[in-house]
């Protein structure tokens, strides 16, 4: 509340700010934008950025936040709560007599005694270490091609949520339904989505034919360019895919059963390449090169990695670190072009709302498309098309969901605030009226708080009140001055002074 928006020194601690601003408090998030440089957009991508100030201190931290620390805090999650959940019964299971435990689990089987037996789970380890992996892959990746092709918030948003959530369900080997890992792609990206919508808000004056209008055009070039982008990009994928296989196992037979399944994913490299290079360096000669030079990492990876582990044993912890990292940058590379291809079409010729809509439509429509033309059940799309509104919907649903957490919050900011009046303004800042810009819901007690501060420091509350004024918590300004206008009143001794206040108001 009127300082500037600093980042906290602990970059942990930073990182899970950044994310808050984001969902709570976006003008944090833009006002610490500006000050890198002022004519920076906060939903701006790297490109964006004037040379001159390319490595400026702030820009430079949020890079590391993004492309290091925020990766890492998604893989520590997802070990924790991976074990958690395993290791936490096995661990009380071990503690507890054998006899009680008996007895409490028979109460529910009369008919037959059960075995308290609970091992660990069957490749507990390799699952921990495929969720792990694949987690932490799929955000950086999809955070460093989101923030130069889409917008840098979007890329913090889609790809902390889509590594987390995805992950987690992979490594808790809890379904065989891979669907879900779409599902949950398209909850991450839908949110994201949301949050970069906030800073182009439309205006109050479009007709309704004009939104409607907007709506539809995103929706048909989501449809359309998601249908062109995602052929030309499975073309290329397969060609180049089937002429390295040819040529390797030409060239090294041995290989050739191993290299198959790898083939594609160099295919989905050089197509990578010929998109980024075309699209940051807007010249065909720089796409081929960009392919090429994709396309030769990635096969001089694949071989690394098919000369050290070609003969390990299937599901080996090796292994499912390889399957993560693999599956993590093809999946995170395919989202993140399948939305940017209709996201930038549509945000063009229509609006940023339709932008993202083209975008869904583009990657996690495609991808449910695929899934149900290889047989997959019709109910996905439903699943889908859930999941997208709930992440779209966030800062309707979210408000509420946080509303009894705030309420109290605010209510022990009150009483602290009797206790030590002397940090009223310090306090006042810490109100969620302030960084929760989203709430729509009244934060009781707010007006009390403004009165309460309002006489220690006057121009606090003051400074504070405008701030309200424009927000959804507006309602509480009026109550405050008319709270305020009477306490002064009530203080009048006089005629005389009755006359001087009612002046001054």
């Amino acid at each position: 509340m009127l300082t500037k928006a600093e980042l906290h020194n602990n970059s942990l601690i930073a990182s899970v700010q950044l994310l808050a601003w984001l969902l709570f408090h976006p003008s944090a998030w833009r006002d610490y934008i500006s000050q890198i440089h002022p004519s920076l957009q906060p939903n701006f991508v790297l490109g964006d950025v004037p040379v001159a100030y390319k490595h400026d201190p702030k820009l430079r931290r949020l890079r590391y936040l993004a492309y290091i620390v925020l990766p890492l805090l998604v893989g520590l999650l997802i070990g924790l709560l991976l074990s958690m959940i395993h290791l936490v019964p096995w661990f009380f299971a071990q503690l507890l007599p054998e006899e009680l435990v008996k007895i409490f689990l028979n109460l529910f089987n009369e008919t037959k005694p059960i075995e308290v037996v609970y091992p660990l789970p069957e490749r507990f380890v390799s699952n921990l270490v495929l969720g792990v992996s694949y987690g932490m892959v799929l955000c950086l990746i999809s955070s460093v091609f989101s923030s130069l092709i889409i917008s840098f918030p979007f890329a913090l948003m889609a790809s902390v949520l889509g590594g987390f959530l995805v992950g987690l369900f992979l490594g808790s080997g809890l379904s065989e339904e891979n669907a879900w890992a779409i599902i949950f792609g398209i909850f991450a990206i839908s949110m994201a989505g949301s949050v970069i919508t906030h800073y182009h808000q439309e205006s109050n004056q479009r007709s309704f034919s004009w939104q409607m209008g907007s709506f539809l055009i995103g929706t048909g070039l989501g449809i359309v360019s998601a249908i062109v982008v995602g052929i030309i990009m499975l073309a290329i994928t397969l060609l180049v895919g089937a002429s390295v296989g040819w040529l390797i196992a030409s060239l090294f037979p041995e290989m050739k059963g191993d290299f198959e399944s790898y083939a594609q994913i160099i295919g989905m490299a050089v197509t990578v390449g010929l998109f980024l290079g075309g699209y940051l360096k807007n010249h065909w000669r720089d796409a081929v090169k960009w392919g090429l030079l994709f396309g030769c990492l990635i096969t001089v990876l694949m071989l690394l990695i098919l000369g050290i582990v070609s003969q390990m044993e299937p599901h080996t912890w090796i292994k499912r670190l390889l399957s993560g990292i693999t599956g993590g940058t093809v999946n995170a590379t395919a989202f993140a072009i399948l939305f940017a291809v209709p996201y930038l079409l549509a945000q063009r010729f229509a609006s940023i709302r339709a932008g993202v809509i083209a975008g869904i439509l583009g990657s996690g429509g495609l991808y449910l498309g695929v899934m149900l033309m290889a047989g997959g059940s019709i109910y996905w799309l439903l699943w889908g098309l859930l999941f997208f509104v709930l992440g779209f919907s966030q800062k309707y649903w979210l408000p509420i969901l946080f509303y009894p957490i705030e309420s109290a919050w605010n209510l022990w900011l009150y009483r602290v605030q009797k206790r030590h009046p002397e940090r009223s303004v310090d306090l006042l800042s810490q109100h969620s009226a302030f960084w929760n810009e989203h709430q729509r819901l009244p934060l009781r007690g707010l007006e009390s708080l403004l009165v309460s501060v309002h006489k220690h420091n006057q121009y606090a509350a003051q400074d504070a009140m405008r701030e309200l004024s424009n927000g959804l918590q507006s309602w509480a300004v009026q109550a405050t001055q008319i709270e305020a206008n009477m306490q002064r009143l009530e203080a009048c001794d006089t005629i005389e002074n009755i006359a001087e206040v009612h002046d001054e108001l």
